[in-house]
């Protein structure tokens, strides 16, 4: 058996470090309430910069390439979204894991975990390119014209790789997530939109159309980069994950294929809608359609993304404190239901508005 790295360093030693730290070290509670309002409040600052960026950025495609060459460019993500479904739920279910042992203080386990999910990610990201590839490839030409065709097959390589390293860079997030620091993971969040917000104009400025595969690339590479030096200094492991357990593999996977299954629908619905409307419609409309259900998205991760930070603390409390979890839960959907019908109902009747300013008519 491979020692373990940092033998120098006791177990007790280690297992502290992944405690939640903080300058009120003899209340713990409030360390932790601290830490829950620190995630909620750069949550709502990382979708409000991502809503202000991302209209934005399709003022300008809308102007730069027309709705038509946005079609095609929303068309080829969501086909690619959908290869997402071989990553087996992995990034997701680690943030169960990871807070899970590290309430049990097994430190060595979460570092398992982490390790071990994110090798079998990098394993089913490339699987996921290779498999996908030729399969997207023989799609296209049924549902596209010539013309349009060769601008998807353009984008294709760019954005299938963009969303296997986003598939792996969602390993290392999730880690974040399930450490209680959702604060971290959203600077990240932030950062990368601020530069896909730079790397757009000049991108297609310079390359054109294909310049949004670049940008989409060097987004993804970024968030990669942050997420896993991030993730690694905070769990002080080795920047090469080397790690692989079966048992830990087994455990997830089970879960992991559960959660999965809820989501396969939300996977196949866009691009199907997508592709039925670009095939029966127009591709201007898909591009329309593509600002509405972008615009509709931030505005619920106003609310969803925020709700999400509980993960982890539900996730503690199932371990320490079981009957904790009903209150808890009833607590959080009390006013969740009441906000949710109050914002969508004045989100419904900002839409006519919204339209004039981002697109010019209704």
């Amino acid at each position: 058996m491979r020692p373990l790295r940092h033998s120098h360093r006791t177990s007790a030693t280690r297992a502290a470090e992944l405690q939640p730290k903080g300058p009120d070290q003899a209340n713990p509670m409030s360390d932790k309430h601290n830490q829950i309002m620190k995630n909620a409040v750069i949550t709502v600052i990382q979708v409000v910069v991502s809503a202000v960026f991302l209209f934005f950025i399709y003022k300008f495609l809308l102007g730069a390439i027309g709705p038509a060459k946005m079609g095609i460019w929303s068309i080829v993500m969501a086909l690619s979204t959908v290869a997402r479904i071989t990553d087996l739920g992995f990034a997701g279910g680690m943030t169960r894991f990871v807070a899970k042992y590290r309430a049990k203080q097994q430190e060595e386990a979460v570092l398992e975990v982490v390790e071990t999910g994110v090798l079998s990610l990098i394993v089913l990201a490339f699987a996921m390119v290779a498999l996908f590839f030729p399969l997207l490839g023989f799609l296209l030409p049924r549902v596209m014209n010539a013309g349009d065709l060769r601008d998807a097959l353009d984008l294709l390589p760019f954005s299938l790789v963009s969303f296997a390293i986003l598939a792996v860079s969602g390993a290392f997030l999730s880690t974040l997530d399930g450490l209680n620091r959702a604060d971290l993971r959203n600077l990240i969040l932030i950062s990368a939109t601020v530069l896909y917000g730079v790397l757009i104009p000049v991108l297609v400025w310079r390359l054109g159309f294909v310049g949004l595969g670049w940008a989409q690339l060097g987004q993804s590479g970024f968030i990669l980069l942050a997420a896993w030096t991030t993730a690694c200094r905070k769990l002080d492991i080795g920047l090469i994950p080397r790690r692989w357990r079966r048992d830990r593999f087994r455990e997830m996977l089970g879960y992991n294929v559960s959660l999965q299954v809820t989501s396969v629908a939300a996977f196949l619905g866009d691009p199907l809608t997508k592709l039925l409307l670009g095939h029966f419609g127009t591709l201007a409309a898909v591009g329309y359609y593509e600002m509405a259900t972008k615009m509709v998205n931030q505005f619920r991760a106003i609310v969803t993304n925020v709700n999400q930070i509980m993960v982890p603390v539900i996730t503690l409390m199932h371990e320490t404190d079981r009957a904790g979890v009903n209150r808890l839960f009833g607590q959080m959907y009390r006013p969740l239901f009441f906000i949710c019908t109050v914002f969508y109902g004045a989100v419904a009747v900002a839409v006519p508005l919204i339209s004039q300013i981002w697109i010019g008519h209704y």
